[in-house]
């Protein structure tokens, strides 16, 4: 009986031994899980921010590609835009070639008639280019100057229209056109760049007072001098001695001129019936398709043998 009692108290001493050891147990197990989820927690906060890290770094990296996307957009835009509007250029440019362009122009005055030449040539909207003499300036300053108000073009002929005395030798050549270019300055407040020799780029008038190949050696230096030279291809036949009919100066204008699209015409406004003609000659042209500018260093070269 005695043993079954201390029996029964071992056993019991047991139960509670393993109940206590299974309470530790369980603590212990408790507190390691415990470490390990801290561990874990510590890990993935650590995790955590690195990946916020990378995000940003991923982020900079994205608006940065997106900037040079951008840019290399704009960029194709442009040559695209570029590519396309040079075929249109060249078209253009063609085009310009092709239109039908007269250019009327006027040597030897002003004269008494110009004036009235200048309010037809603004009447029907045409504007002209005057190769003007110095002598005739000095006398028509305000008809010079309304000219070229008026946007017509005005550029030197010569100061003295003697042959004699502007193709006696370059010097002379040279002391008239200077004289003509500080004229033309003073009075209308800047330089001209265009002239007419008298006779043409390729008379021969100046050999017989100048000498052999005179054209030739002057030509140089008047573009030195900032000079555009022009001559004709249709010539109005108004300065032969016996003055031409209106008829016959419309008629001489208008077969010539359809021949070429950049006709440059020479007329002269020191001629009554010159200036009766102008009418009919812008009609007659217009009618063919031309359009009228003033002659400028951009414009188609014109040099031959005078007609």
């Amino acid at each position: 009986m005695q043993k079954q009692i201390q029996r029964q108290k071992h056993h019991h001493q047991y139960s509670q031994s393993n109940v206590l050891f299974r309470l530790v147990a369980s603590i212990l197990i408790c507190c390691i899980a415990a470490a390990i989820l801290g561990l874990k927690a510590g890990n993935l906060s650590h995790q955590l921010k690195q990946t916020e890290g990378q995000l940003a770094l991923l982020t900079l990296e994205t608006e940065k590609l997106k900037g040079e996307n951008d840019a290399l957009q704009k960029k194709y835009n442009e040559t695209q835009k570029a590519e396309k509007a040079q075929p249109a250029a060249k078209q253009s440019e063609a085009g310009k070639a092709a239109q039908k362009v007269a250019y009327l122009t006027f040597d030897d005055g002003p004269s008494p008639y110009t004036e009235t030449l200048l309010n037809i040539l603004k009447e029907h909207d045409v504007r002209a280019t005057f190769f003007v003499v110095g002598n005739n300036v000095v006398k028509y300053q305000g008809v010079v100057q309304k000219a070229y108000e008026n946007g017509n073009a005005v550029g030197i002929h010569c100061y003295n229209h003697a042959y004699s005395s502007i193709y006696a030798s370059q010097t002379a050549f040279f002391r008239d056109y200077n004289n003509m270019k500080e004229l033309l300055t003073s009075l209308l407040g800047s330089s001209p760049t265009l002239c007419r020799f008298p006779g043409g780029t390729s008379n021969t008038v100046s050999e017989h007072y100048g000498g052999a190949h005179f054209m030739q050696n002057i030509l140089p230096q008047v573009t030195q001098m900032g000079m555009t030279p022009f001559d004709w291809n249709v010539d109005s036949k108004d300065a032969k001695p016996s003055p031409a009919s209106v008829q016959a100066v419309v008629r001489n204008v208008v077969n010539q001129a359809r021949k070429y699209h950049h006709p440059v015409i020479l007329c002269h406004d020191t001629k009554k019936n010159t200036i009766s003609a102008i009418p009919f000659i812008i009609t007659e042209l217009k009618n063919l398709g031309y359009s009228f500018d003033v002659l400028s260093q951009n414009a188609p070269a014109c040099r031959q043998n005078p007609a």
